[in-house]
């Protein structure tokens, strides 16, 4: 997946997501909280710069194997009628392990944040999501590239005595389709090759 500015991010490498929050209704809220699942396969490494004023350092929670971030808020952290951004910007690192990623979806890195409200006047009790839920992950086409010549470059080759290795595409895609890069038809239409 890439980073906020537009990098890809290859595994074992810190990353950062910027969440930027304002109010631009009449009410003040009384009670306050801005949720962040992060994915799976990332792990929280800490907040970059200082939080905005009113906001709480975030408390950690394991959540079906992922952290849910909570930054808790004073009732003025989010006043009403704001044109500018109180910005949050969190630093996750991508795990190191390659064989995490290989399902359909595990390889999605989409924060998931949440802001919980209640607002007095007029009475109001919200829960305003900034993403599309990823309840039900639906596969898509996702290419892998593979060096089918480690040997070749000693300097580059990570497989032990250039052994022969079978490639696993991963679970959850409808179908599958091997093919070698810069040659025409298929080499196999199987999940593992």
């Amino acid at each position: 997946n890439a980073d906020i500015e537009g990098q890809r991010v290859p595994l074992n490498t810190e990353a950062k997501y910027q969440i930027k929050m304002r109010n631009k209704s009449h009410g003040l809220p009384t009670v306050l909280k801005l949720e962040a699942l992060l994915p799976k396969n990332l792990s929280y490494v800490g907040i970059e710069g200082a939080l905005p004023s009113g906001v709480s350092a975030p408390t950690s929670t394991n959540v079906g194997g992922q952290t849910l971030l909570t930054f808790n808020m004073t009732t003025g952290a989010l006043p009403n009628g704001a044109s500018d951004f109180k910005t949050i910007t969190i630093k996750v690192k991508t795990t190191n392990d390659c064989n995490a990623l290989i399902d359909a979806c595990s390889n999605k890195l989409s924060i998931q944040p949440k802001l919980v409200y209640t607002v007095a006047n007029p009475a109001e009790n919200r829960e305003q999501l900034s993403y599309k839920k990823l309840a039900d992950c639906a596969p898509a086409a996702t290419t892998f590239y593979i060096e089918d010549a480690p040997c070749g470059q000693s300097s580059r080759n990570t497989l032990p005595y250039c052994a022969a290795f079978e490639l696993d595409g991963g679970a959850g895609y409808a179908s599958y389709k091997w093919t070698k890069q810069g040659e025409a038809g298929g080499l196999a239409t199987t999940r593992t090759y």
